[in-house]
């Protein structure tokens, strides 16, 4: 899609900024474009969103059953908190993306995304507290390793 974007939209690059520069803004652009398209479907932080792609079939069926009941409930308090803190969240700590490439994606400045970053952490750290199965499964993960 980036690439079928950048062919379209050619014609207008001015030269005001080098061709990676350009290049990596048309395709900042479309990723946004696509993630608040997919705001209505299903996606990452959508609490009903498909689990089966998570691979338990090396686990025994309890814990495997613990899991993905935990990884409903991190979904469904992603789910609740502003739509730009999920996401940068998502994109930083699942996807790998600098704040950098973040501030690109949902074009905001850097000091905006870390702001994101560090309040959705926070925000979501609190949650997980008050959720009294989420709170004793991860106490009990970190006992286990």
């Amino acid at each position: 899609m980036s690439l079928i974007e950048l062919m379209r939209s050619l014609h207008g690059y001015r030269g005001e900024c080098s061709l990676d520069t350009w290049t990596a803004r048309v395709t900042a652009h479309v990723v946004f474009k696509t993630l608040r398209r997919w705001k209505g479907e299903r996606s990452l932080i959508d609490p009903t969103a498909d689990l089966a792609r998570i691979d338990v079939s090396k686990l025994d069926p309890e814990r495997a059953m613990a899991m993905r009941s935990c990884l409903q409930r991190v979904q469904s308090h992603l789910a609740a908190l502003h739509p730009l803190k999920a996401w940068t969240l998502v994109l930083h700590d699942v996807n790998g993306y600098d704040l950098r490439e973040i501030a690109e994606i949902t074009e905001s400045t850097i000091s905006a995304a870390q702001s994101r970053l560090v309040r959705g952490r926070k925000e979501l750290h609190a949650r997980i507290e008050d959720d009294p199965e989420l709170r004793d499964f991860l106490d009990h993960m970190r006992g286990s390793t």
